[in-house]
């Protein structure tokens, strides 16, 4: 298995939402590493805004969700719009680091940490944890991340806020300069690489 990057997206300027299906695709991967750091626009507007993210463009009741924040009450959600990240609001920057499961055939499942700067400094930072499930049984290749409060309330992230994903079923590559040595050890011969080619020494 090699992790490669499926999409990636950095907010040039404040937005409501940070989609990487708006500008990669996802490709289609059965595990999935979701970071994103969320950059708060300093409005003061964000006092209801609980992070969400939805898959394929997906926005129907097929989420069911349990989170808790800083090992309190666990909150369950079921027949949501959206998957959550927390059971509560995130009005400071945050980080999310998340895993999905998603095999053609099977439920998909997301598991998710956040933690938020709680203002700062020696504040000690909040911690949310979630975990959710989505009804769609096909694997799938579009993530988007919103703020869950339509588009009249204000911005929610800000410029240098990013989202990343990192696919399980991606390809790897190498850049070889000319002059690399390989050895291989069954045939016990060494080779020199120039000009794409591998030449016998």
């Amino acid at each position: 298995m090699a992790w490669s990057k499926a999409g990636t997206e950095t907010l040039e300027s404040a937005s409501l939402n940070l989609d990487l299906g708006a500008t990669t695709a996802m490709g289609k991967n059965q595990f999935t590493q979701y970071i994103v750091h969320v950059l708060n626009d300093g409005t003061g507007n964000n006092n209801d805004a609980a992070p969400a993210y939805t898959l394929d463009n997906v926005s129907t009741a097929q989420y069911t969700n349990r989170a808790t924040d800083n090992l309190g009450t666990e909150y369950t959600f079921t027949a949501q719009n959206h998957m959550y990240n927390s059971s509560s609001t995130q009005k400071d920057d945050y980080f999310v680091v998340a895993e999905i499961a998603s095999i053609d055939g099977q439920q998909i499942y997301w598991q998710s940490l956040l933690c938020d700067k709680n203002s700062g400094g020696n504040s000690n930072p909040n911690k949310c944890e979630s975990v959710n499930s989505y009804t769609g049984t096909t694997q799938f290749t579009r993530l988007d991340n919103y703020n869950n409060r339509g588009s009249t309330v204000g911005y929610e992230y800000d410029t240098g806020s990013n989202a990343t994903a990192l696919g399980s079923d991606g390809t790897t590559s190498m850049i070889i300069q000319d002059g690399a040595i390989y050895y291989d050890t069954t045939l016990n011969k060494e080779y020199v690489l120039y000009n794409n080619t591998w030449t016998e020494l």
